[in-house]
């Protein structure tokens, strides 16, 4: 698990370092309305992915990881074709949707200009979708350090194709067809992947193409997954259809900048996610209580000096990408501490789902997203950017108190550890030596946040140190100091 999570993470931190180098730049060359646009059209196209799949990245998931973990290849890649061949066809059928659609769709935003850009980012819907069942493919084979580079190629192949795009073409049409490129690439880098986990995957396993099976245990997992991503995007859609572009180009920034966090939980958590169907079958009840609580500190270790240094330091971070977006810095707090909740909480969905229960997580999404989209009509015409994160920091809170007693009453366990307090005492004293040297005079935001971001780090680690950590913790960071000095110079 933790070679799987560390190999993770550094495809994560990659894909992070990327898309946010990706932001950087083009923001810097694009107006923030102009941005806002894209936003919308991104994000429809985002949501569009999970009706597409019809849940395929779950069930690909679990029949490719029990194939796989019975030692039963031909089972476990006829499982795969069948995820791939389902999600192709329906995503390309969702794509033609969409692109016939786009003219209303916007115009349901109030956002007719950007027609335009929802229809060439609709060139990506079957990429996107074809790339996320590969991912979830080499996931069910065990190899879960390697999901995580997919992610990481698409936002360098956005880079690297949209940046000259915009410079060359001065226009938003540059924006989508840098989107649908990306697409493509990270499709063709997702095959390529999955051909190497599984070599014989082109290979036809007929006899094992069990549709009707994986879609029954795929459909909940639709609808469950699309309330949920509703629940996370609703505050994004709300805000595009009562507030302004400039409005929904400064909100898509703050995401933006939360998304790193966010793949780095999966990336971790990924580590996990194959054991869980396994782990559940054999009964292992202590097991799986063991794993979820190491994921869920990892979770929340990681990710705290990260989203404490954004709570501290978050009007000269947003000021890094240009002048106006600092006016997203309340909107940036609310949400890093939802995020901050959930990285606490650890991968209960994964656990709940995997597990058989479906079902379960499909009335929490739907009770949760029911209550955030109601929250979000309310507070977005009053507050604007700020009652758009707040309805969704609810609505997070509300879904991880919920599955955090589904948990406990489903299998006796729960995701808490005792030195998750630690994390969090550290994090604390962190945050007050960050804020005061935030009160000194800088020259820059840039130097502000590297000078405050590394204060941070430096004094959470010392404190991490202090307070003491579990012995299984010295002894991966020994093999992991050993395995680096192994491989290090001669």
């Amino acid at each position: 698990m933790a070679r799987g999570a560390a190999r993770g993470a550094v495809g994560a931190l990659a894909a992070s370092v990327l898309a946010l180098a990706f932001q950087a730049i083009v923001r810097h060359i694009v107006d923030i309305e102009t941005m806002g646009l894209f936003t919308v059209a991104t994000t429809v196209v985002v949501l569009a992915q999970l009706p597409a799949l019809f849940g395929l990245e779950a069930g690909a998931v679990r029949y490719v990881s029990l194939g796989a973990a019975a030692g039963d290849e031909r089972r476990a890649r006829g499982s795969a074709q069948t995820a791939l061949i389902a999600g192709l066809v329906m995503s390309t059928a969702g794509a033609v949707i969409l692109f016939i659609l786009a003219p209303e769709i916007c115009a349901r935003f109030d956002k007719p200009e950007a027609t335009h850009l929802l229809r060439l980012a609709s060139l990506a819907l079957p990429l996107l979708c074809t790339s996320r069942v590969c991912a979830a493919c080499v996931l069910g084979f065990g190899l879960t350090g390697r999901s995580s580079t997919i992610t990481a190629a698409q936002n360098l192949a956005r880079l690297l194709v949209t940046v000259p795009l915009v410079l060359l073409l001065a226009d938003v049409t540059a924006l989508g067809l840098g989107f649908a490129i990306a697409g493509l690439a990270g499709t063709v880098f997702a095959l390529w992947l999955l051909r190497s986990v599984s070599p014989r995957i082109l290979e036809p396993a007929r006899d094992r193409w069990d549709l009707r099976s994986m879609i029954g245990f795929s459909w909940p997992q639709t609808l469950s997954q699309s309330l949920y991503l509703a629940t996370l995007w609703t505050d994004t859609l709300v805000l595009a259809h009562y507030g302004s572009a400039r409005q929904v180009g400064i909100y898509g920034l703050v995401v933006a900048l939360l998304a790193p966090v966010s793949q780095l939980t999966v990336a971790v958590s990924q580590a996990f996610t194959p054991r869980i169907a396994g782990t559940h079958e054999r009964g292992d009840r202590a097991g799986l209580a063991r794993m979820l609580q190491r994921v869920s500190y990892w979770n929340l270790a990681v990710a705290l000096p990260i989203l404490g240094s954004m709570i501290v330091l978050r009007e000269p971070l947003l000021a890094l990408f240009g002048r106006g977006y600092e006016a997203g810095a309340t909107a940036l707090v609310i949400l890093a501490v939802g995020q901050l909740i959930l990285n606490a909480a650890g991968p209960l969905t994964a656990v709940i789902n995997l597990s058989g229960h479906p079902r379960v997580t499909l009335f929490d999404n739907a009770l949760v997203f029911g209550a955030n989209l109601a929250l979000c009509i309310i507070l977005v015409p009053r507050y604007g950017m700020a009652g758009a994160a707040t309805s969704t920091l609810v609505a997070l809170c509300s879904v991880t108190l919920l599955q955090v007693g589904q948990v406990a009453r489903l299998f006796r366990i729960h995701p808490f550890r005792d030195d998750q307090l630690r994390c969090l005492a550290a994090g604390a004293v962190a945050a007050v030596a960050t804020a005061a040297v935030a009160l000194l005079p800088w020259p820059s935001s840039l130097l502000e946040v590297v000078v405050g971001g590394a204060v941070f780090l430096a004094v959470y680690g010392a404190g991490i140190v202090v307070l003491g950590v579990r012995q299984e913790t010295r002894e991966l960071f020994e093999r992991g100091r050993a395995r680096m000095f192994r491989r290090g110079p001669t």
